[in-house]
This record gives structure tokens, C-alpha cells and sequence, in this order.
């Protein structure tokens, strides 16, 4: 009787995984140590955010592809990510935040999630948003950009439902120390991937 009970429910739980399109994303693998680096930290609201390294599209099949933070909207299986993480990048406006959302009933964690990861230089680099909120709303930005050696950039992502849109920011620190928009491209799926 036990077998047949955890086969139901491996049954069920499969079934209910393949409706939710459920899929456990690996973290992003950091730039590793000798080859040309720049730092990039990544605040967002109750979503989450994926980074593709080495390339100007974003798709499942791009390699080293992975999560680097998440927000209170995690898909139920998803467990890792680089929340926290905190490289001594400097940071003015101490900690973090997305600009304030119109939410007043407490549906975002209001920019509160961050991550800082080493990204390979002289590469381009994509970023993709996935936005949701409890009333089912979703949205998706995806921009790329290419990394400079040892500059440090900052990416804000996140969702204002009241205007149902998504938002992206991208600033890198100049050599004078201060944090400045720069441009960005939106960044498409990538073919056949």
C-alpha cells in the first residue's frame, strides 16, 4: 500500500510540475579568476533574474545560462541562487533599492533583493527579468550589454503593476567614482535555442 501511495504522489507531482512548466535553474557560475572581470550587481523586486554570459540573446541552451537572484516569487522548486551576495562593491545609496513600487498591499518585497557576481569582460553579457505578481500578471525584459574590465555595473529590474510594465536600469561607476545610466540593448530570445 506505502509503494503505491508515493507512486500517486510522484504521479501527481510530475503532473503538476509539467503544468506549472516547474524547472530548477542552477545558479550562474562566476567569471572565473585570469580571465578579463567586471562585477555586476543585480537588485530586483519579488521576481527573479537569469544571466547569460557570453552572449546577446537568452534561452535555456545557452551555455553556463543560470539564476542570480531571486525574489519572493520563486517558482516552488528553486532553491539556489546568489541572494546576498555582497563582492565590497561601493554602494551609496546602501542597499539596493528599486526605486519604491506603487504597491500598497505589500505584494513586493520592494527592491530588497540583490546579488553581486563576477561576469567575463569583453564578452557581451544578457540579463532577463521574469516579473510577477499574486494577481497573475507577468512580464519579461531582457537586455545585454558588453562587460568592461574591471568596471562595475548595476542592473535594476522589476515590475510596476499598476502600470503593467517592466523596468530596467543599467549604470556602470565611472572612474570618478560615480554611477552613471548607460546604454543597453533589448536582447531576444536566442534562435533555435
Amino acid at each position: 500500500m506505502r509503494n503505491e501511495e508515493n507512486e500517486v504522489k510522484t504521479i501527481c507531482s510530475l503532473f503538476f510540475c509539467a503544468l506549472a512548466g516547474c524547472m530548477t535553474v542552477p545558479p550562474i557560475m562566476d567569471a572565473q579568476e585570469g580571465v578579463p572581470r567586471a562585477r555586476l550587481r543585480v537588485i530586483t523586486d519579488a521576481s527573479w533574474v537569469n544571466g547569460y554570459p557570453g552572449s546577446d540573446c537568452h534561452g535555456k541552451n545557452v551555455p553556463n545560462y543560470g539564476r542570480i537572484v531571486l525574489g519572493d516569487r520563486k517558482p516552488m522548486t528553486e532553491i539556489k541562487a546568489y541572494n546576498g551576495r555582497d563582492l565590497g562593491m561601493p554602494d551609496p545609496i546602501r542597499i539596493h533599492a528599486v526605486p519604491p513600487s506603487n504597491d500598497t498591499k505589500g505584494q513586493n518585497a520592494r527592491g530588497r533583493h540583490f546579488a553581486e557576481i563576477y561576469i567575463e569582460a569583453d564578452k557581451p553579457f544578457t540579463l532577463k527579468y521574469t516579473g510577477m505578481t499574486l494577481r497573475s500578471m507577468r512580464c519579461n525584459v531582457a537586455l545585454r550589454f558588453n562587460p568592461q574590465e574591471n568596471k562595475d555595473y548595476e542592473a535594476r529590474m522589476w515590475l510596476d503593476w499598476t502600470q503593467r510594465k517592466c523596468f530596467s536600469v543599467l549604470t556602470v561607476r565611472t572612474d570618478e567614482g560615480f554611477w552613471m545610466p548607460m546604454p543597453a540593448q533589448f536582447a531576444n530570445r536566442c534562435r533555435g535555442r
